[in-house]
C-alpha cells in the first residue's frame, strides 16, 4: 500500500511538471508576441502659432490630427519626437500647447487617430501645467464617432509641470477600432487669461505582429524508424529562455506559434542516440516542416557498425 501511495504521488508531481513546463512556455510566447508600441508622440517643438493650431504629424501608419476648442491656442503643429520612452524631452513653456478661457466650460486638446483598426489596448502619457488662474480640474475623454466622447480618468492639472499616465487597456470599446478620438479638458479656472498647457502627448498600443509560424519533424535512426522520447531544444530570436519539444511516437515533434522573422537554433538531446548534426540554425519565416535529425544508438556509433 505504501508503494502504491508512493507511485501515485510521484506521478503526479511528475505530471505537475509538465504543466508547469506547459504554462511556462505558454508565458514565454505571450510575452514575446506583443508589445506596446509608440502610435503617436507630440512634442510641439515647432515655433509657431495658430487659432486653432495646425494639423500635427504622427508615426508610423497611424494618421492623426490635432485640433482645439475655442479657446486661444498658441504655439505649434505637434511633431514626431523618438520614443519610446515616454517625455524624452523636459516640456518648456514656449514649446508647448496652451489654451485660455477655462472657466464653466470646458476647453480641450482633440487628437484624432486614424487607421489603427489593428491597434488595440491603449496607454496615453502627456504632461500638464496650469497656471494660478487656469483650471484646476482635467479629464481624458475618449471617442469612436468625434461627437459622443466618454470620461476615462479625471485627474488634477498641476502648477508645475507634471508627467501623466493613464493605462487605457482595460477600455475594451477602444480595441481595433479604425478612428479613435482622445481629448485632453479642463475646466474651473478662475479667470479667463489663466492658462493650461500641455506637452509630450504620446499615444501607446498594441499593434499587429507577425503571425506564428510551426517548427516540426522527425527524429529517426540511420535505419528510418522514428525515435521517441528525443528531447529537442529551441532558442534565440526574442525568446528569454530555451522552450523544448519531446518526440512522440515515430518521431514526431512540433513547435507552434514560434514569431517570424527571427533567428533560432534547433539542438537535439539523447541519453541513447548520436547525432551527427545534433542542431542546425533556422532563419523563421515560414512554416517548416522537415527540420529532420538522424540519430544512431550510442553503442553502435562508438564500435563503428
Amino acid at each position: 500500500m505504501k508503494d502504491f501511495s508512493q507511485k501515485v504521488l510521484s506521478d503526479f508531481v511528475r505530471k505537475l511538471g509538465i504543466v508547469s513546463l506547459m504554462a511556462i512556455c505558454f508565458a514565454l510566447f505571450s510575452s514575446n508576441v506583443s508589445a506596446q508600441t509608440t502610435i503617436v508622440n507630440y512634442n510641439f517643438n515647432n515655433a509657431a502659432s495658430g487659432t486653432p493650431c495646425s494639423p500635427g504629424t504622427s508615426s508610423g501608419v497611424v494618421a492623426s490630427v490635432f485640433t482645439t476648442s475655442t479657446g486661444t491656442c498658441t504655439a505649434p503643429t505637434g511633431t514626431t519626437a523618438a520614443a519610446p520612452p515616454a517625455f524624452t524631452a523636459a516640456p518648456v513653456a514656449g514649446l508647448s500647447v496652451s489654451i485660455t478661457n477655462a472657466t464653466t466650460t470646458q476647453q480641450y486638446f482633440q487628437f484624432q487617430l486614424n487607421n489603427v483598426a489593428s491597434f488595440s489596448n491603449y496607454m496615453v502619457f502627456f504632461q500638464a501645467l496650469r497656471s494660478s488662474t487656469g483650471p484646476p480640474n482635467g479629464v481624458l475623454q475618449y471617442s469612436l464617432d468625434g461627437v459622443t466622447f466618454v470620461d476615462a480618468r479625471t485627474f488634477a492639472v498641476p502648477t508645475t509641470f507634471g508627467a501623466l499616465s493613464f493605462d487605457l487597456s482595460g477600455i475594451t470599446a477602444l480595441n481595433n477600432q479604425p478612428t479613435v478620438y482622445f481629448r485632453v479638458a479642463a475646466s474651473g479656472a478662475s479667470g479667463t487669461t489663466g492658462t493650461f498647457r500641455i506637452d509630450n502627448f504620446q499615444v501607446q498600443a498594441i499593434g499587429p505582429t507577425a503571425a506564428g509560424a510551426t517548427i516540426s519533424g522527425r527524429i529517426t535512426s540511420t535505419n528510418g524508424r522514428g525515435i521517441r522520447n528525443v528531447r529537442i531544444m529551441l532558442v534565440g530570436g526574442s525568446l528569454t529562455e530555451p522552450i523544448y519539444a519531446t518526440s512522440m511516437s515515430f518521431g514526431h515533434y512540433q513547435f507552434s506559434e514560434v514569431p517570424t522573422g527571427e533567428t533560432y537554433v534547433l539542438q537535439v538531446f539523447s541519453k541513447n542516440y548520436i547525432f551527427d548534426s545534433s542542431s542546425m540554425v533556422i532563419n523563421l519565416t515560414e512554416d517548416l516542416t522537415e527540420t529532420n535529425f538522424t540519430g544512431q544508438l550510442r553503442g553502435l556509433a562508438l564500435t563503428g557498425r
